[in-house]
């Protein structure tokens, strides 16, 4: 049973239908899925709207977003802060996000949408194993400075009612450092029973490229044929810092690693249209 009242109102909904998917270069190549789709969201002229919280150990929340658009154009940019947490009560989180999109129509069978999103997060906590804030014996705290950059475009086009092309292109890249302090020993006797203090930071990459040509068939079913290609780049680089443990006669190991990851594939997926406005 599938129930839709979540969704208010009812008549934003365009369609839901249920999916059999069948992928090529997967180890499980069938699944099923019910997806609703609704209709997107327009602003003619321009709109804002901003929201504050505020609660107990440090917790902040801010966010604002200015909508402007017309028939044939939209656009969305936004930005939300939020503060959790104290040092002294076992870590604190900082997290600062803009984000943005524009869509344009440049006629009434073909859709371009351009987003973007970038994300500051900076947080402190107890290293895992350190025994938290209760049990830790060193009390200083693990340290990380995460960023993120997000961007895409989609671009769709219906030659004919009865076909539908789609290109998705998105690329994700994250930059990360971390400080973690040393683990004390449990046995102060037996230095091989603590965990050094390190330093890391990754810097990673992915870029995926997704084509797709959806054929709506009679009896009210659609067949979506497509091809995706996705590459991976990382890099880590750390050093473990040996003073007060044992590393096996070692002062200072550093670590340095990259990897490539590259696929592509094809699919094919059958929906089973349940509701079509």
């Amino acid at each position: 049973m599938i129930s839709l009242r979540w969704i208010r109102p009812a008549s934003n909904v365009l369609r839901s239908f249920a999916a059999r998917v069948l992928r090529y270069m997967a180890r499980t190549p069938w699944g099923g899925i019910v997806n609703i789709v609704t209709k997107r969201g327009k602003v003619d002229g321009v709109g804002g709207s901003a929201r504050g919280e505020v609660g107990g150990q440090g917790y902040r929340q801010g966010q604002g977003a200015i909508s402007f658009g017309s028939n044939r154009f939209q656009g969305r940019i936004g930005a939300s802060q939020l503060k959790d947490g104290k040092k002294q009560d076992g870590g604190e989180l900082d997290l600062t996000s803009f984000h943005g999109s524009l869509s344009f129509q440049p006629s009434d069978s073909s859709d371009i949408r351009v987003y973007a999103r970038y994300n500051d997060r900076q947080s402190t906590a107890f290293p895992e194993s350190s025994g938290g804030l209760r049990l830790a014996v060193n009390r200083n705290l693990e340290t990380r400075d995460a960023k993120e950059t997000i961007y895409g475009a989609d671009f769709s086009f219906e030659p004919t009612e009865k076909i539908e092309l789609n290109i998705k292109l998105a690329n994700y890249k994250r930059d990360e450092d971390k400080n973690t302090p040393v683990i004390a020993p449990a046995d102060p006797s037996d230095p091989f029973t603590g965990i050094p203090a390190a330093t890391s930071s990754i810097d990673f990459e992915r870029r995926s490229t997704l084509i797709s040509a959806l054929f709506r068939l009679p009896l009210n079913t659609e067949l979506t044929v497509g091809y995706e290609h996705l590459r991976e780049v990382g890099k880590n680089r750390g050093t473990l810092d040996c003073v007060g443990v044992s590393c096996r006669g070692h002062s200072r190991i550093c670590l340095n690693c990259r990897t490539v990851v590259s696929g592509m594939g094809a699919f094919v997926c059958h929906n089973v249209l349940l509701l079509n406005k």
